[in-house]
């Protein structure tokens, strides 16, 4: 993808737009912490958690997105062309969302239940991530989407 390719999002609160190098070690920290708070991991040391770090290198090859509130990251997404080093299920004619996470503190904070709504409570790591399941690498997989 290229410049021309990439978006910028904005509400009253919340500004999702492509990551600059100066956001790449906080996206590295807040994808390994919230997959480590989500219960994916025993350790925050684990490899792949290591590897989330590494948000330089999958940006030679991919976009990274933030969602900032207040001017602060809260959340992050890379987004993935088929054939990269970083595609693992994309196929031809699709993009790839992968590393998606939020920071622990927002998900608290700003993802609670409507008034009436009723908040569901569970210890399941499955189910507090209805979002992706681990792989058969430990991997987080989210599915393809059409281009």
């Amino acid at each position: 993808m290229n410049e021309a390719e990439t978006f910028t999002f904005r509400t009253a609160d919340l500004l999702i737009e492509l990551a600059t190098p100066g956001d790449y070690e906080r996206v590295g920290e807040l994808t390994a912490q919230s997959y480590f708070a989500a219960g994916h991991f025993e350790t925050p040391e684990h490899d792949y958690l290591q590897f989330v770090r590494k948000v330089q290198e999958r940006a030679e090859q991919s976009e990274i997105y933030v969602a900032r509130r207040q001017g602060e990251i809260i959340g992050s997404m890379t987004l993935i062309q088929v054939g990269g080093d970083y595609a693992d299920i994309a196929l031809p004619g699709e993009l790839e969302i992968r590393m998606l996470s939020v920071d622990p503190a927002a998900q608290a904070r700003w993802c609670r239940p409507r008034p009436g709504q009723r908040q569901h409570r569970t210890r399941s790591p499955a189910a507090r991530n209805p979002f992706g399941q681990l792989d058969h690498r430990g991997h987080l997989a989210f599915g393809q989407i059409p281009v």
